[in-house]
């Protein structure tokens, strides 16, 4: 039990010690069980006087970030950190790859993949990252009484485990762990992380980029042996390597093992390819938002529901799948009268349109409320993250 002397309001007994598991087909006994939280964690906010509400609680890691982790600083972290998300990340990557393309010169690319990293991180490594980031030790002693002997049981159709003790790792489903995450793994790889776009993290996700196949090779393997020396361990089977180097020929090495090596990456959700083109991303766009759309089908083509509510719906859950990381695209005709192709043949079949109607496209967009024009006006800029 930690020592509770410090400036800390609540009883540390109260804390729920138990949470639920969903067993992920494994071989392992116990070595690949998710713990999800299950009830929300107003301890974790005591400190700051009445208990607060669900909406504070989901707030509150990002209001903690920029108040004492000082995450904002942490200039190649985009996940989890207010300003930030995967289009950032998405978008500095392609800016490299382009720019190197357009100067004829090559660019070596590791994108890691790290096991089970959120359920690895050891409780110790976690108290470290804290004091690194400056964090009061009220709060770190609150944190520590939110993992003090946590338990788990296993929920399956034979019916409920005992329960068993939870050495590692974040909570799952605790809105404290992805900011917890961000702190280890900026503390643990601080020294290690070249400026943006060379270093990139969304997370677990990291992406390390050097002009030099060599260079690249040592770094990789260095950051494998830091985070092996935490408790956290680099998936090589997952880990790839990507170049725009055309007459290279090898991959890269880590441990002795060679790198899979690929000429498309799928990088935070979206299609990277080596040589810069989009056609890969976009047919992977139009493929999954086709998909999403066939999902909605029983709603969006039954005329007993209003139109308004299936614009609404194709609006908020069709039309984002086939523009995400669009921001990060060189706005082309060609790419443009794909998409605007692809969207005007689910707004006629969810309208129950053919052809032999006669009825023109611009009076579907209408009826719908879904402009014609694919791309939005705002156009990204190269954050200073």
């Amino acid at each position: 039990m930690p020592n509770t002397s410090s400036n800390v309001t609540g009883d540390p007994a109260d804390v729920p010690k138990t949470s639920a598991n969903v067993h992920e087909d494994s071989d392992d006994q116990f070595g690949w069980f998710r713990p999800a939280e299950v009830v929300y964690h107003c301890h974790e906010l005591n400190n700051f006087g009445e208990a607060p509400t669900m909406e504070e609680v989901i707030h509150r890691p990002k209001q903690m970030a920029a108040r004492w982790c000082n995450v904002r600083g942490v200039c190649n972290q985009c996940g989890f950190v207010a300003g930030c998300g995967t289009v950032d990340a998405i978008h500095a990557v392609r800016l490299l790859i382009e720019k190197h393309r357009e100067k004829q010169k090559p660019v070596h690319i590791a994108f890691l993949d790290l096991e089970k990293a959120f359920d690895r991180v050891p409780r110790e490594v976690i108290w470290y990252a804290l004091r690194q980031h400056g964090v009061p030790e009220e709060l770190i002693e609150w944190v520590r009484i939110l993992y003090s002997c946590p338990k788990s049981r296993v929920q399956a159709a034979a019916g409920t485990s005992m329960e068993f003790p939870i050495s590692v790792g974040v909570h799952q489903g605790s809105a404290l762990s992805p900011l917890l995450f961000v702190v280890v793994m900026d503390a643990i790889t601080r020294d290690l992380q070249k400026p943006v776009s060379w270093t990139l993290l969304y997370a677990d996700d990291v992406m390390l980029a050097s002009e030099d196949k060599g260079e690249l090779e040592r770094e990789l393997q260095a950051w494998c042996d830091r985070l092996e020396r935490f408790g956290l361990r680099l998936n090589v089977k997952k880990t790839e390597y990507l170049t725009t180097d055309v007459t290279e020929s090898s991959s890269i090495k880590v441990n002795g093992i060679e790198l899979p090596r690929t000429a498309v990456f799928k990088y935070l959700g979206s299609t990277v390819a080596s040589d810069g083109k989009l056609v890969v991303e976009v047919n992977s766009r139009v493929s999954a938002a086709r998909t999403k759309w066939r999902s909605l089908t029983g709603v969006l083509c039954d005329r007993k529901i209003p139109e308004r509510l299936k614009s609404k719906i194709y609006r908020i859950v069709v039309r984002p799948v086939a523009m995400y990381g669009a921001e990060c695209w060189p706005a082309t005709k060609e790419v443009e009268t794909r998409l605007s192709v692809m969207e005007t043949k689910m707004l006629r079949w969810t309208a129950g349109v053919t052809r032999m109607d006669r009825i023109r496209n611009d009076a579907i967009r209408q009826k719908f409320g879904v402009e014609r024009r694919v791309f939005s006006k705002q156009a990204i800029t190269q954050k200073d993250h």
